[in-house]
């Protein structure tokens, strides 16, 4: 027996050094003496050995058949020996090659028979799941069922958990803007001579006003109730619209000459290339220009075709 403890340990350290550090399990020293009394066959002892290393410390794990395979002959990983499709490799082969004990992968019928066993006599749970296998050495047949089920539909759940969450988010956000709006003041009207309406009635503004700093109370601010006065200006006059208390203007209708467009072109840009009689010809006859309107259009068209010019020109170089 000290003799095959030590071929054990001289095996460890040769699978250590050319694979890296195994994980350790540990079994009921009633399996072993099972095994060596004939209670238990060693082909179910390697193989329990294999799901509990597999296990580990988790409460329950993934295994595939290939993992269990090479684990009960002692192997780290699957791919030592198998391919994807369960077949063994010739780096497998190479290595079976060099055991003394010359054994070899367990057949999948062998293996999966070998599991049935071990499972109705209760050593694990294990639960299947299309063409995955849960394995467990700590729960119960029924809360492996239920670790699994969360396993498998936890992101479902949980994204779905946070698309409801947000759909109510959403909900009251529009619920809180909409009280908001109703709740607000309205913005102020505008109101034109052709539209027929007539201007709401002048009201008194309240303004605050600072005494100056040589007044006694100069600390204070003084709310005093007074008529604002119209003063017409040229931003007003030209929108033609209404404040408090006044009519509204008419706008003053001017089509500009082509000699005013190429002067107005002349103080925005020095480029060589000029728009001003493109942009007379295709807007500038039109009935609706004001002086700051045609101006505002014209800059907007004048720009925009330097811009898209300039472009071609890079395209071709």
């Amino acid at each position: 027996m000290l003799r095959g403890f030590n071929q054990c340990l001289e095996h460890i350290r040769d699978q250590t050094a050319r694979h890296g550090p195994f994980p350790h399990v540990r079994v009921a020293n009633g399996y072993l003496w099972d095994t060596i009394k004939g209670g238990m066959t060693y082909r179910e002892f390697s193989i329990l050995a294999a799901v509990h290393c597999l296990i580990g410390e988790s409460k329950c794990a993934r295994i595939t058949r290939d993992r269990i395979r090479a684990a009960a002959l002692g192997y780290k990983r699957a791919s030592d020996l198998f391919d994807r499709d369960s077949k063994l490799t010739d780096s497998g082969n190479v290595l079976l090659s060099q055991r003394q004990d010359h054994a070899v992968p367990l057949k999948t019928e062998q293996l999966r028979y070998t599991l049935d066993g071990l499972e109705a006599r209760k050593f694990f749970a294990r639960v299947s799941v299309g063409r995955s296998a849960y394995f467990s050495n700590k729960l119960s047949r029924e809360e492996l069922r239920k670790t699994v089920f969360a396993r498998r539909t936890w992101i479902n759940f949980t994204l779905g958990k946070h698309r409801d969450e947000d759909r109510e988010l959403a909900g009251r956000i529009q619920k809180t803007n909409s009280t908001k709006s109703a709740n607000s003041p309205q913005s102020p009207r505008f109101y034109s001579d052709e539209g027929g309406q007539e201007p709401p009635e002048t009201s008194p503004q309240a303004v605050t006003r600072t005494p100056p700093l040589d007044s006694p109370v100069s600390h204070q601010l003084v709310t005093t109730t007074i008529e604002t006065p119209f003063i017409e200006t040229p931003l007003i006059k030209t929108l033609s619209i209404h404040t408090r208390g006044v009519g509204a203007h008419a706008p003053e209708f001017q089509k500009p000459s082509l000699e005013e467009v190429k002067e107005f072109e002349s103080r925005l840009h020095k480029n060589d290339c000029s728009y001003a009689g493109q942009w007379f010809e295709e807007r500038g006859t039109d009935n609706r220009w004001t002086t700051q309107n045609w101006r505002k259009d014209a800059s907007r068209y004048i720009f925009d075709a330097i811009t898209k010019n300039n472009r071609i020109a890079r395209l071709k170089q």
